[in-house]
């Protein structure tokens, strides 16, 4: 029985099994069978915290299960359906025994002062705080949805972080891996992305519609923000991995993919990223010379495309040209949660505040702001911000302080995040949260400074 418990729990925490999860995710989403890979997913799941003395199997489920979710599914009513919310139910109630059971059996690998000592406790206190206060004293104004979504933000920023914090072997076997993870889900991003255009994106005159970039668990925005967080990823690998080159095609790759999806906050954070990487990948790691052939190489053949092929270009990207600086009815939603800030000052009017539109994609999440801060001061007033600005002194204090390559470029990584966030909701979009704290944990955690192959 040991010998069997040792083999499976190798393969749960190898590097297999992220493909694994990969080709079940894409295999539910591109034939929407969504029932069938999450049963396989979580029934992996639950196998892991039976067998497993660590989550770092946990890792590859919490980053990848999200994208199963297809459009078909999503317009044919599935996931509000009572089979499905029965289905999910028995899941999360399964989930949360074995993971009791996990802790209860491992509990001498259990370190809870791992989450106690970091150096970002005191700001995810404070955040978590910030978001049970929201609309506080603002009795008119006050729905139940303003808990449940806090309870939300919680526990996708905060308590994902210290689950893992608590659970983990901090080694630098386990930040490459991590890496790893992070690229295998870029690819699967990419993979939907562009089946995408097998059947349901249209094109009219040649000119992408963008009403029709929906992948089932996001719109246009949503996937173009998560493709250009992860570009630095493949960057990294392609400074320190053999055939890196491969990894600079896919990174590329997924930058066109960015570019295809019509986000303009997206293709800003994601230019932003690619110049950022194609200039580091050029200084750091044993692949210097051969990115410098290849950065150079891609700048005069783009050059000379957008030069000679303008006409097409500009007629596939003509939602860019029409829409330019235009800024999309945001300025009124940002006047409006500023106008809720000057009313409600301290904690702000709540989540459930936010200014309508016609457009809400997911029903059970509140109108968003499209902007950080002002979603901040709007909802959570001067005690969300200023948590948040701790918090974010203590993030770029902490990334300051490493030097190492893979510093950078996970750094690099929140602040596409984080940049797209000025022009959309997606730090208050949960998954994203998942994605940030992950980072961040991992980040602090393993030896940053450590060769990294």
């Amino acid at each position: 029985m040991s010998k069997i418990k040792k083999t499976v729990s190798a393969l749960l925490d190898g590097y297999y099994y992220p493909i694994f999860v990969a080709v079940i995710v894409l295999i539910g989403h591109l034939f929407s069978c969504e029932f069938f890979a999450f049963s396989l997913i979580f029934a992996s799941v639950f196998l892991g915290f039976l067998l497993c003395d660590t989550l770092k199997f946990l890792i590859s489920p919490f980053l990848m299960t999200l994208f199963t979710v297809s459009q078909k599914s999503v317009l044919a009513g599935t996931f509000y359906s009572s089979p499905f919310k029965i289905f999910i139910i028995i899941c999360a109630v399964t989930f949360v025994c074995f993971a009791v059971a996990h802790f209860v059996i491992y509990r001498k690998k259990i370190v809870v002062s791992e989450f106690l000592k970091s150096k970002l406790f005191l700001g995810y206190v404070l955040l978590a705080a910030a978001f049970l206060l929201n609309g506080l004293f603002f009795f008119e104004g006050f729905t139940p949805g303003n808990i449940t979504y806090a309870l939300a933000l919680i526990g996708t920023l905060c308590i994902s972080f210290a689950l893992f914090a608590v659970n983990l072997d901090f080694t630098n076997e386990l930040k490459k891996y991590f890496l790893y993870v992070l690229y295998v889900a870029s690819m699967v991003i990419v993979v939907e992305f562009f089946a995408l255009f097998a059947g349901q994106i249209r094109i009219e005159n040649g000119e992408i519609v963008k009403e029709s970039i929906i992948i089932g668990w996001g719109i246009c925005n949503n996937v173009g923000a998560m493709m250009a967080m992860l570009i630095p990823i493949h960057f990294y690998f392609a400074a320190y991995k053999k055939r890196g080159y491969i990894f600079y095609a896919t990174g590329v790759l997924s930058y066109i993919a960015v570019a295809l999806s019509l986000s303009r906050a997206s293709l800003l954070a994601a230019t932003f990223l690619i110049c950022a990487c194609a200039a580091a990948v050029c200084f750091i790691g044993p692949n210097k010379k051969q990115n410098r052939i290849i950065t150079a190489s891609l700048a005069f053949v783009g050059i000379l495309g957008i030069i000679l092929l303008w006409g097409k270009i500009s007629k596939v990207f003509g939602d860019y040209l029409a829409r330019g600086f235009d800024n999309n009815g945001r300025f009124d939603i940002w006047l409006h949660g500023l106008n809720e800030f000057v009313r409600h000052p301290i904690f702000g009017a709540g989540f459930y505040s936010g200014y309508p539109t016609e457009y809400q994609y997911v029903p059970f999440l509140p109108y968003r702001y499209h902007n950080t801060v002002i979603q901040l001061l709007a909802t959570c007033g001067l005690f969300g911000f200023l948590s948040y600005a701790f918090h974010r002194f203590q993030t770029v204090k902490l990334f300051i302080s490493k030097k190492s390559g893979v510093s950078l470029f996970l750094a690099l990584c929140l602040s596409g995040l984080l940049i797209a966030s000025l022009l959309d909701n997606h730090m208050f979009n949960l998954y994203p949260c998942i994605y940030y704290s992950l980072i961040l944990l991992i980040f602090e955690k393993t030896e940053a400074n450590a060769p990294t192959e």
